[in-house]
């Protein structure tokens, strides 16, 4: 029997493969999957995912070194981005390194249109890179391929590394929209690709030197069963939230403490837009909070007309970064958004689950009460990052400049939820690709005839 590594170290990915029902369809096919995970995590995965073929092998976490740093810094620079030059541009306004931030450009506006550079730092790379823990691992189930499902991650890479080294097939997914206008080059570039839309795909074109033969177009599994679920009743959603069946939901996603400190803002005036009758007195909010990050209420306490949802399961203490995302929760993402009536959110990926769903979107560019300048401001998302630019422009959502601007356009989407929907279905055909319910079937598909063949 054959044997598929699957990584998932990222706290999404047992959401967006294992539990759509990958590794069980490969099983099926008569191949033995072991899943590689954080060791601290190993308990976790085993109870919830191991049965049959499907094993469970916890790894213990890299330390990374002063190569990894170099090559993580040579791999970003060389793809040129918008993107990449606003992270580039603020590391430079913050430590003043003119030398660091000009030979980054030149590396991607010069060096980065040849293949060859890439070519070679890879080359580079894979020579200094110790692999020597991941070898242990190889040996112990002499794979056939791996799959490595987020392949920027640094425990993917040296995964990659390894397997390049030992003659095992690889198999990269890039796990997110943003991943590689935002992280730049592969470190190890896999023999096939995993994208979820042909956006992503021609990104890995330009970028990646990859060869379009080898590129491979999944869709989005952990949408899958958005169009297969069958959804509890709006009722018993609302009772659950403690409001009225008649009471009109807007589902609010804050941003978290790694992009900004002023979510409890925003929620403050949406609070007051409410009690000042603003917004139609029926209005309730659904908070769900980011599932891996810290949110700061300042200048905000709920009362009954707010409902806080905190995802995801932790494992460390006070460390949000690891929270493993299920889709086995008290609020389901997908009934969450199923019953509102329309979604205030910042420019993170909530945009495409919200536009699967056909909710009305409010996308926020502002900074709750303050003015900051763009480089520490939440505008950067529109102004800069080249996936949210590339987002807006099918007309998907509003982008509300200010407060006034977010409260005047929900209380349009209130009046007509069908506004803007053509946007909202070029956004699913250009980011989300097929929306059929077979991306997880597309994925195990290809993987087994990689095998099997």
């Amino acid at each position: 029997m054959k044997t598929i590594f699957i990584t998932s170290f990222n706290p999404f990915i047992s959401r967006n493969i294992l539990e759509t029902g990958i590794a069980s369809l490969l099983v099926n096919s008569g191949i033995r999957v072991v899943v590689l995970v954080p060791d601290y995590k190993e308990e976790y995965f085993k109870k919830k995912f191991e049965f049959g073929n499907i094993v469970i092998e916890g790894i213990p976490s890299l330390k990374l070194s002063r190569k990894d740093i170099l090559f993580r810094y040579l791999g970003g620079s060389l793809v040129n981005t918008t993107t990449r030059f606003f992270h580039q541009k603020k590391k430079y306004l913050s430590d003043q390194n003119a030398i660091h931030f000009y030979f980054s450009r030149i590396l991607g506006k010069f060096f980065g249109n040849f293949g060859f550079v890439k070519k070679f730092v890879r080359w580079l790379d894979l020579i200094f890179m110790d692999i020597g823990l991941m070898e242990k691992y190889l040996n112990k189930y002499s794979p056939f391929l791996l799959f490595s499902t987020d392949i920027f991650h640094d425990m993917d890479v040296y995964l990659l590394a390894a397997s390049k080294k030992s003659g095992v097939l690889t198999v990269g997914m890039v796990r997110s929209w943003d991943n590689i206008t935002n992280k730049g080059l592969f470190r190890i570039k896999p023999d096939k690709l995993i994208v979820q839309n042909n956006v992503i795909k021609k990104e890995a074109l330009e970028h990646e030197d990859m060869k379009e033969g080898n590129i491979f177009v999944s869709g989005l599994p952990q949408l899958d069963h958005y169009v297969r679920r069958e959804y509890c009743s709006r009722d018993i959603f609302l009772k659950k939230l403690g409001f009225n069946p008649s009471d009109r939901l807007i589902f609010v996603g804050p941003l978290g403490r790694r992009f900004a400190n002023t979510d409890g803002q925003l929620l403050d005036i949406l609070k007051r837009s409410l009690l000042d009758k603003k917004i139609p007195g029926s209005v309730k909010f659904l908070v769900r909070l980011p599932p891996n990050d810290y949110v700061s209420f300042d200048g905000f306490t709920p009362d009954n007309n707010f409902f806080i949802y905190k995802p995801g399961i932790p494992f460390r203490k006070d460390i949000y970064s690891d929270w493993e995302v299920t889709m086995d929760e008290d609020l389901p993402l997908a009934d969450s958004l199923y019953h509102s009536d329309l979604v205030v959110i910042y420019a993170s990926s909530l945009v495409l689950d919200a536009a699967a769903l056909d909710r009305p979107i409010v996308l926020v560019s502002f900074d709750g009460q303050e003015q900051k300048p763009v480089f520490g401001s939440v505008s950067r998302f529109a102004e800069y990052y080249e996936h949210t630019k590339k987002m807006l422009k099918t007309g998907a959502c509003f982008v509300a400049k200010d407060p006034d601007e977010m409260i005047r356009t929900i209380n349009i989407y209130l009046n007509d939820s069908g506004l803007d929907r053509s946007g909202r279905n070029s956004l699913v055909v250009e980011q989300i690709g097929k929306l059929d319910g077979k991306s997880a079937s597309r994925i195990a598909d290809l993987l087994s005839e990689l095998v099997l063949q």
